[in-house]
């Protein structure tokens, strides 16, 4: 009785014959169907990095738009209040004006007034936020590109051409009323209605009264304010 021999074939040279008879373009397609969950898992994470970058660029123009914000708001607040300042003065300089001719005139009222002129007001405005960006070479970061344009004509014109006016017009009033009263009159006099009146009609300081241009300064300053007031709200529709 003859003997049956079955042969029996280990995995690899079954494996071997299977992909034998498969051939390289179906091979070639398993190993791509097998690279699809990883790269749509590489995919994935690069989609969840790039969200989590720009979460956090958000949350960093929202931080320094806010600070911008609050900076322009307290600038706003200053600028009001010299506007305030001016236009007392502005009072005070048509109240010395016919001071001379009309000697029912209150003579402390006069002296207030007079005092007033010597004090400089200029705009006291610096936004932190705003040339921290600068400095640092983040202005970018503030996506809403009108803001940007704003804040630069803001500072570089508004405020820049407030900040000029308010030095010549501190130059003009230091040159004809301080160096004038301070050389020409004994200040502690000048509560004698008489001694004032001849410092109000001495030619220097009539031309000086008349020529003081407080209308131009106010009318820069209610620029500068109108332009914090459109950046705030500009800033408050961004980050609201």
């Amino acid at each position: 009785m003859s003997e049956i021999h079955i042969e029996h074939h280990k995995p690899v040279h079954t494996h071997h014959a299977i992909q034998k008879r498969k051939g390289f373009w179906t091979v070639l397609k398993e190993l791509f169907i097998d690279m699809i969950p990883v790269v749509i898992g590489i995919l994935i994470a690069l989609s969840f990095n790039s969200i989590k970058e720009s979460w956090k660029e958000k949350k960093e123009e929202k931080y320094y738009l806010s600070r911008i914000k609050n900076d322009l708001e307290e600038d706003l607040k200053e600028l009001k209040e010299d506007v305030i300042n001016y236009e007392v003065r502005k009072k005070g300089v048509d109240y010395l004006k016919t001071y001379y001719d009309n000697p029912d005139k209150n003579l402390d009222s006069a002296i207030i007034y007079l005092n007033n002129l010597f004090g400089q007001t200029a705009p006291n405005v610096s936004n932190a936020a705003y040339l921290t960006l600068q400095s640092s070479g983040k202005f970018d970061i503030i996506e809403n590109k009108k803001i940007t344009e704003h804040l630069v004509i803001l500072y570089s014109d508004a405020v820049k051409g407030l900040t000029n006016i308010t030095t010549s017009f501190n130059e003009f009033k230091q040159h004809y009323f301080n160096d004038v009263v301070f050389s020409e009159f004994d200040f502690t006099q000048l509560k004698n209605a008489q001694i004032l009146r001849k410092l109000l009609i001495t030619l220097k300081i009539k031309n000086a009264l008349n020529n003081l241009y407080f209308d131009e300064v106010i009318s820069r300053y209610k620029k500068a304010i109108e332009k914090h007031q459109e950046i705030i709200n500009e800033i408050a529709k961004e980050i609201n």
